[in-house]
């Protein structure tokens, strides 16, 4: 039977709590939590109104056609109707070619003066507008069948307007606005056209 001795149990003991301390760092520890990415969803959405491309709208309302070299002239008071078309060239500026006009009604005959022009509107903040334009104007006098009672004159034309979007979708607008246009005939007198209208108008 041999002999232990106190290296020899010192050895053994060495010997296995390496084997032991070996054995526990073999073991695999537990996985790593799960990684999670976070989704792409793209941009937000644009808010508010967006402006771009291919503008048309129209607006109806009522005015007054004044004659400005006759003081003792009173004005005559009618329909208002305007139309425009074009294209924005930034979200605050548009270009347009813009038809406008007013028609006074009475005693079977219609004075009507129509106006053409080309015109820029600026919006000088996101509701509030401004516009103005240069053209041509055309004056008329017709019985209700539509025939002329009077020659009709041309001239040059000048047009303003301002305007308030109240409401606003993605790509329409509604707005009211007051617009005037004088018109200077060669043989005659300046006509004045002014109007307060409701507008429609797509983007």
């Amino acid at each position: 039977m041999s002999r232990l001795t106190i290296p020899t149990i010192a050895t053994s003991l060495l010997l296995l709590t390496g084997t032991a301390t070996a054995q526990g760092y073999a073991q695999p520890g537990p996985p790593p939590p799960p990684t999670y990415q976070q989704p792409n969803y793209g941009p937000p959405a644009p808010i508010g109104i967006q402006r771009d491309g291919f503008v048309i709208g129209f607006s109806l309302g009522a005015g007054a056609l004044t004659n400005d070299q006759c003081e003792s002239c009173d004005s005559l008071e009618g329909a208002a109707a305007e139309f425009h078309l074009g294209f924005m060239v930034s979200p605050q500026l548009a270009l347009l070619v813009e038809g406008y006009g007013l028609s006074h009604a009475e005693l079977n005959t219609t004075l009507t003066q129509s106006t053409g022009v080309f015109a820029a509107q600026y919006w000088v903040s996101p509701k509030f507008w401004l516009k103005g334009g240069l053209g041509s104007g055309h004056i008329s006098l017709s019985n209700d069948l539509g025939e002329e009672l009077a020659v009709s004159e041309e001239g040059a034309a000048g047009m303003i307007a301002a305007g308030y979007e109240f409401y606003q979708g993605r790509a329409f607008a509604v707005d009211v606005s007051l617009r005037a246009a004088a018109v200077s005939y060669e043989e005659s007198d300046t006509v004045t056209q002014t109007a307060a209208t409701l507008g429609f108008n797509w983007y």
